[in-house]
């Protein structure tokens, strides 16, 4: 005698569907900190006094917050800036400015991708190394490209017609931009939608599957 499914292993199946979709969108997003989450907290160096017992070993992590606080502390010194690449790449030739932001939508993504205002936007300008570009800048519709800048810090740099820069020795990528359609607000509809499908399928294969034996 064929042994068909029951309703409660199909309520399993569905239950684990979700399950699975649920990981996938918890899996896509835990790739960056936590929305909020400083990427750098600033080398012990309080904004507010710009003073600190601490001395500055070179190159210094430091946020954007910092460097615009306390700019005469760290002019001239060598520092590290971790944050979100946006807007466009300014400039010819070799070297390439860009905007580097390390505010909460770095971590948490654009505005459209989860619709929670988490302040004002703050980031440095970054003279980028000859060659060296990230590929996926942010805006209204990405995240973009997560990088790690090396360089000098100057409050008045020539380059940048006397505005305060950092004048990057090295850039990393850490991970690459996306779009928001691949951030996990967007992958969440189609995996559960995609699961629920098959899902449902499996319940109407049990149910059909029953009805033809008992009749």
């Amino acid at each position: 005698m064929t042994r068909v499914p029951t309703r409660l292993q199909g309520l399993v199946i569905l239950l684990a569907c979700l399950a699975a979709a649920g990981g996938l969108a918890i899996a896509a997003g835990a790739v960056r900190p936590s929305p909020g989450d400083p990427l750098l907290r600033g080398g012990g160096v309080a904004a507010r006094t710009c003073a600190s017992a601490v001395a500055l070993v070179e190159p210094v992590p430091v946020s954007s917050g910092t460097l615009h606080g306390c700019p005469e502390r760290f002019d001239g010194r060598r520092v590290v800036v971790v944050g979100e690449a946006v807007g466009d790449l300014l400039g010819r030739g070799d070297r390439r400015w860009v905007q580097v932001n390390d505010d909460a939508y770095a971590t948490a993504g654009p505005l459209s991708a989860h619709g929670r205002p988490l302040g004002t936007n703050s980031g440095v300008a970054v003279l980028l190394p000859a060659g060296r570009n990230p590929s996926v800048l942010g805006g209204p519709d990405r995240w973009g490209d997560l990088v790690e800048v090396v360089g000098i810090f100057h409050t008045t740099a020539a380059e940048d017609q006397g505005g305060p820069a950092v004048i990057a020795e090295e850039m990393t990528v850490l991970e690459r931009g996306r779009t928001v359609a691949e951030l996990p607000l967007g992958t969440l509809p189609v995996a559960t939608g995609t699961l629920l499908v098959a899902a449902g399928g499996v319940w109407g294969l049990i149910g059909r599957r029953r009805w033809q034996l008992r009749y």
